[in-house]
């Protein structure tokens, strides 16, 4: 029966694998969001007067609170980028909790009907771009995860 343990001394291929494919994935998806929190944000602290003219008259306090808060989060996400590979898997699925929770609270605020109709919809279609960056944040943590027991069992 032929040997099929994997020599890390000499095969490099899992270790690589973890730092280049999913810790860099992960760093990718945790800047995308940071991004996209930002823009959002700022769009919120900035035309948050026009915006609730827009909105049927959302107070404006709200809004521009609500941008403070993701421009907040958005540094947060850009630290989270930064920090060491060991604990990146950590903080991808700290991010992704993160995100699951921004939907929980939207859904909350659109079931209890706080929003009219046309502020309903855009915090519905957020809470899908949302979703997606939670998806890709839980599905790194995961694979960031999985990939470390790899190595760990194989002894690299």
């Amino acid at each position: 029966m032929a040997d099929t343990t994997i020599d890390t001394t000499t095969d490099t291929t899992i270790p690589r694998l973890v730092r280049s494919g999913g810790v860099e994935w992960a760093r990718t998806v945790l800047r995308a969001d940071a991004v996209l929190c930002a823009g959002s944000g700022a769009l919120l602290v900035v035309a948050a007067s026009p915006l609730a003219r827009l909105a049927d008259g959302e107070p404006v306090a709200v809004l521009r609170g609500v941008g403070v808060f993701l421009l907040l989060f958005a540094a947060d996400l850009v630290l989270l980028s930064r920090v060491r590979p060991e604990r990146l898997g950590a903080a991808v699925g700290v991010a992704g909790a993160g995100s699951v929770a921004w939907i929980a609270a939207t859904a909350g605020v659109v079931a209890a009907g706080w929003l009219d109709p046309g502020g309903a919809a855009v915090a519905a279609v957020s809470a899908l771009v949302v979703a997606g960056f939670a998806w890709q944040e839980i599905t790194a943590a995961l694979d960031i995860r999985r990939a470390r027991r790899l190595v760990a069992r194989v002894g690299g």
